[in-house]
């Protein structure tokens, strides 16, 4: 059987569950394997397509964040006075969208980020700024502390000459695509082995903690579960295909994880009870 097969009949037939309880442990754990690549594959593709979008991507943002600035000859060339800091509701908005999360980085101080062409190393320690944009180079600090200056060379701004900021950055980010795929491929894969982990877990020690009758062993329940986890990767797929930001998302699936695992030991319960009449 291959794994869409097994996948599909680990959430719409209970009396699957009656053939798992008899498998050995490397079938449940090569099925989730297969789900967690398979899953974040999908949803990396789908974050990539929606981070790059011109309506509401990473191109909108960041273009709101360097519309008065120039770069030219290796200067940054603001429009007004410096320093001065962009509109942290855009950059915290580029930062969601990037790590896939919601409202997270709203919560960020506002001197986040700092345009000022006369910023050297130092100036900036003891700050709760992250990023200076100076007229040569990029400072990063991090809780008060220098850590490093990056060239422009380094970034994008390159792209920046003339109009049609957004679709230059969409331009230049579509350059990029293989290497911010692997990065949200890499993302999805922790955030999703995390989840599946708890989910497994939580379905197994409480269907068995709870469970008024245990005729069905924590072994065979704890099978079950590695199987049961399919809704959970699924809401994410169709979250991520939807453009929704799914940190928790694997949490409202894990009720329907629950709801299936409860019919996979029913179902057990049945097969047991029968061949002890029997």
């Amino acid at each position: 059987m291959n794994f869409f097969q097994s996948f599909h009949r680990s959430i719409v037939d209970p009396d699957y569950y009656k053939e798992i309880v008899s498998f050995s442990f490397f079938r449940p754990f090569k099925y989730l394997v297969s789900l967690l690549l398979i899953s974040s594959l999908i949803s990396g593709v789908f974050h990539t397509w929606h981070a790059f979008s011109l309506t509401d991507g990473l191109p909108v943002y960041l273009a709101e964040i360097f519309k008065k600035i120039r770069y030219e000859n290796g200067e940054l060339h603001p429009e007004r006075e410096t320093p001065y800091m962009p509109n942290k509701s855009y950059i915290a908005q580029a930062l969601d969208i990037h790590f896939n999360v919601e409202g997270t980085y709203s919560l960020l101080p506002d001197s986040l980020l700092i345009v000022d062409t006369a910023a050297t190393p130092s100036k900036y320690e003891n700050s709760s700024t992250w990023v200076v944009l100076g007229k040569r180079q990029v400072f990063l600090t991090f809780g008060g502390v220098y850590l490093k200056t990056l060239s422009y060379s380094t970034f994008m701004l390159e792209s920046l000459k003339g109009k049609n900021i957004e679709r230059k950055i969409k331009n230049y980010l579509q350059g990029q695509t293989l290497s911010f795929f692997l990065f949200y491929f890499t993302r999805n894969i922790i955030r999703m082995a995390g989840a599946l982990l708890f989910g497994i877990l939580f379905l197994s020690f409480a269907t068995y903690i709870f469970s008024m009758r245990r005729v069905v062993s924590l072994r065979d329940i704890f099978k079950m579960s590695c199987f049961a986890v399919s809704p959970i990767s699924a809401g994410v797929v169709i979250s991520a295909a939807a453009g929704v930001r799914w940190q928790w998302i694997p949490y409202i699936f894990l009720f329907i994880s629950s709801m299936v695992l409860l019919r996979g030991v029913r179902a057990n319960i049945g097969k047991i009870e029968n061949n002890t009449t029997e």
